[in-house]
């Protein structure tokens, strides 16, 4: 167990708030597992902390997944070419890139065809 953590998790002890149709389309989509871990990592570290966005460097990512850091980069870049994440600002050699989830599911590259036309990904 990592030091702090019991085996007795509770919602008062920290939980993260988040829309059941973005977490949806995370298990509906077709990700790989270290695309899967850097989106529960960037979901944690925004809606977690009641933001939209967060600063989210390779190193950050690594260290937050336990990917090594060229893995970190490439997986942030794959949710970024699959419009899954939207960079709001570029890294420069003294601050991270600021990113957050693409809200706009639909745009996502990843999801099957009937979760790009139905929120729920059911035809009504």
């Amino acid at each position: 167990m990592g030091e702090g953590k019991t085996n007795n998790p509770q919602l008062e002890d920290g939980y993260t708030r988040i829309a059941n149709e973005p977490l949806e389309a995370v298990f509906h989509a077709d990700f790989n597992g270290a695309q899967i871990r850097v989106l529960l990592c960037l979901m944690r570290n925004t809606y977690g902390y009641g933001r939209k966005e967060c600063d989210f460097s390779n190193t950050f990512v690594a260290k937050g997944t336990g990917l090594n850091k060229k893995s970190a980069a490439a997986v942030i870049k794959s949710l970024e070419d699959g419009k899954v994440i939207t960079v709001l600002k570029q890294s420069t050699y003294s601050s991270p890139k600021k990113v957050k989830l693409n809200k706009h599911i639909e745009e996502w590259s990843s999801l099957p065809p009937q979760w790009k036309t139905s929120p729920t990904g059911v035809d009504i």
